[in-house]
């Protein structure tokens, strides 16, 4: 098979390939298959159904150590057969991207060396035999009470092995511009709205756009919005019109240099 070289140029494509200087893009993915009748609950996996909030404030105030616990006490562990190890990405206390590697070890928080001022995705790096994670895996502060932290940043669903939060915080010596939006609602004769919020602190939140669809799939391109400069938080919040309403939506960013 011969190879051909590639000739037609796409701005997006090239970005994505890392051929164009000082630009990047990033997606912001958050999924709740249980959004409650109501809202708004950040739209994360077990955060909506609990009643649990998505907090990084004191973390984007005063970067901290954050540990990592599953809410199962016997796979999620480093001779288990569900999560072994865990990346947990983020910024460091310049406001960096940053990222470290971490031996879980069940419902008991193995914490981080570096400290963080705000954190993006956990992704399961090696698992045992069931390839997995086998319990809810949480990101947070504070104490641990059966694997889940009193200040909950991020967390996993079972069996996804990695984290499906829609939080971001721009990183420093990033501009970031909002590119495009997507939404997907499942069950019959249920409806949902998403929400974009940009917070300069992740405590004052503004709302940017509610979106909204009945069952099916809803997406578009976002032209508007204005340039986030380093350190904007961004956030997705999920209202539901009934009970258990599964509830996925995506905000692509491109990034730039400044």
């Amino acid at each position: 098979m011969s190879y051909k070289p590639y000739t037609k140029h796409d701005y997006g494509v090239d970005v994505e390939l890392g051929l164009v200087t000082g630009r990047s893009r990033v997606s912001i993915v958050g999924h709740d298959p249980t959004v409650p009748n109501g809202g708004p609950y950040t739209l994360s996996p077990q955060f909506g159904t609990n009643g649990y909030t998505v907090d990084q404030s004191a973390i984007a105030a005063t970067p901290a150590v954050v540990g990592v616990a599953s809410t199962d006490n016997t796979n999620d562990n480093a001779a288990g057969t569900g999560a072994l190890t865990v990346s947990i990405a983020g910024l460091d206390a310049s406001g960096n991207a940053q990222s470290e590697t971490v031996t879980m070890t069940g419902q008991t928080a193995a914490n981080t060396v570096a400290t963080f001022s705000a954190v993006h995705t956990i992704t399961v790096l090696t698992t045992g035999s069931n390839n997995a994670n086998t319990g809810t895996i949480y990101v947070g502060t504070g104490t641990f009470t059966a694997g889940v932290p009193a200040v909950r940043m991020l967390s996993v669903e079972i069996g996804s092995n990695i984290s499906r939060t829609a939080y971001y915080v721009i990183p420093t010596g990033k501009t970031g511009v909002l590119l495009h939006f997507g939404l997907t609602v499942s069950g019959t004769s249920k409806d949902a709205e998403v929400h974009i919020l940009t917070s300069t602190d992740g405590i004052l939140w503004l709302e940017l756009f509610p979106f909204g669809s009945g069952a099916g799939s809803f997406n578009t391109k976002v032209n508007a919005g204005g340039a986030m400069a380093a350190g904007t938080h961004i956030k997705m919040e999920a209202h539901g019109a009934a009970a258990n309403t599964d509830v996925t939506a995506y905000v692509a960013l491109e990034l730039a240099d400044v």
